[in-house]
């Protein structure tokens, strides 16, 4: 019901924090570029490590530590298994210094493999794991919680959203954003939307993005969605769930457009 959904909504975001929190504490971000000895660009953490430097160190077993306890947590007050939530999202971290190198899309797989395959072995579910591997690789950057409303008729769509943005810096703002592109099916639909990004401020999220998204009515309407922009930090790229009421079956890609309205800026902007 909806007290379910709000529920699982504010257990998200608890995590969210959490997990952006352990990586902090243990330079477990790798969102600054510098250029390598072969002449590209490898992505370190705030102390200057490249994924493989950072590798057995002591802030790499405390990071899986953390990523553990905080998996655990989340899948018990999920109504899970702590042993499977601690496992799906402890080994997910271990493969950090491998995901973050494969890029966002590919490390997000790759995260989400590992946990609904540990969490399937210590008698979970493959679902939850995955889920759990997923929140660990996703919430180390922005995070997005708000109201959307949007609508496909014909070869046609336009969406609306807004709410609130925070990142792992610290800064924390009010999002608004707008979009309208093809289309295909017919749905209509209002509801709760968590998104997520490998954005290293919510200023990233700022700008024109194209975004897919596809929506059906299974009970209540889910919707799911990804999108990619520039920004002044490199390629962004998330995406999110929504959960609410509305009906029919439909797609659409959509140029959308963001405004971001600080609330709390840090230095690191």
């Amino acid at each position: 019901g909806s007290l379910d959904t709000v529920k699982n909504i504010a257990i998200s975001m608890a995590a969210a924090g959490a997990f952006a929190e352990v990586g902090d504490l243990t330079d477990g971000h790798f969102d600054t570029p510098k250029a390598d000895d072969e002449g590209g660009i490898s992505l370190t953490n705030h102390a200057g490590e490249t994924p493989g430097q950072y590798f057995g160190t002591a802030n790499y077993a405390e990071n899986v530590l953390g990523h553990a306890a905080v998996g655990c947590a989340q899948a018990a007050a999920s109504g899970g298994s702590c042993a499977s939530g601690a496992a799906a999202s402890g080994l997910s971290a271990t493969a950090t210094p491998v995901s973050v190198r494969l890029g966002f899309t590919d490390g997000l797989a790759l995260s989400s493999a590992i946990g609904g395959a540990a969490s399937s072995l210590t008698g979970g579910t493959f679902s939850q794991g995955a889920m759990n591997g997923a929140y660990g690789y996703l919430y180390n950057a922005t995070l997005q919680f708000g109201a959307t409303a949007a609508a496909t008729f014909g070869p046609w769509s336009v969406n609306i959203s807004g709410g609130i943005a925070v990142d792992d810096k610290g800064n924390l703002g009010l999002y608004q954003a707008g979009g309208f592109g093809p289309a295909a099916g017919g749905n209509a639909t209002l509801g709760a939307n968590l998104a997520v990004s490998n954005g290293q401020t919510i200023y990233d999220l700022e700008g024109p993005f194209m975004n897919y998204s596809a929506n059906a009515a299974l009970g209540p309407n889910v919707g799911v969605d990804s999108f990619t922009g520039p920004s002044d930090h490199g390629e962004v790229t998330g995406g999110g769930l929504s959960v609410g009421v509305g009906g029919g079956f439909g797609g659409s890609m959509s140029v959308t457009d963001t405004k971001i309205i600080p609330l709390l800026v840090t230095p690191l902007k």
